[in-house]
């Protein structure tokens, strides 16, 4: 376990450096910014763990990406807090999330968002929250992945890029930006319940939305 204690980010990388985290869980950060993680322009790859019940006093309570490339595998970010933007997100960088769970994680300002910058693939992304004019997910691109039973709309604008067989329950993501090129839509189930279980030990470090069908 990687313990914050509130003392600062639980976790900090450096510019220029090429990180791996691994079958651990970062809990108990708070910072202005990246209570849990704050990668500062560094490629960081993490495996097999658990950030969760971090706080950020603006940006990225579980993940603030400044600059550099994230890739989250097999891995929840759950219960993390930002008090402005991106409870889990990215400011110039990109992060992608791969086999993964994000829930139950809350962005405060009334215009806020969840996710940014973010590529989501066989991921599962429920019951997160953001602002009362907010919004779950801004620019994202997806593949096979699930959004559904947020507390708040789930996209922004429509600024969803997606590459086929996503399952929504509405229809606010899945569809063509109106000015930028974009892939086809095959195989989308919108506005379709995934009847997901609440998050939970499904095997594995942390726990995971499970399918109920």
């Amino acid at each position: 376990v990687i313990d914050g204690q509130a003392l600062g980010s639980a976790v900090f990388v450096g510019s220029g450096l090429s990180v791996g985290i691994q079958n651990v869980q970062v809990t108990g950060g708070q910072a202005s910014s990246g209570g849990g993680i704050l990668n500062n322009g560094a490629v960081l790859l993490l495996e097999n763990t658990e950030v969760a019940g971090n706080v950020a006093l603006f940006e990225g309570g579980g993940l603030f990406n400044d600059g550099g490339a994230v890739v989250v595998e097999s891995s929840t970010f759950a219960d993390n807090l930002a008090g402005s933007d991106s409870a889990v997100g990215s400011n110039t960088g990109r992060t992608a999330f791969r086999n993964s769970t994000v829930s139950n994680n809350a962005s405060l300002d009334a215009f806020s968002s969840v996710l940014t910058l973010t590529t989501l693939a066989n991921s599962t992304v429920a019951e997160n929250s953001a602002g009362d004019f907010g919004y779950i997910a801004t620019v994202v691109w997806s593949h096979h992945a699930i959004i559904a039973d947020n507390l708040s709309p789930n996209c922004a604008y429509k600024f969803w890029a997606s590459y086929g067989h996503n399952i929504e329950d509405s229809d606010s993501c899945l569809w063509e930006w109106t000015n930028y090129p974009q892939p086809p839509h095959n195989g989308h189930l919108l506005n379709d319940d995934p009847l997901l279980s609440p998050l939970q030990p499904n095997g594995g470090r942390g726990e995971v939305e499970a399918f109920r069908r």
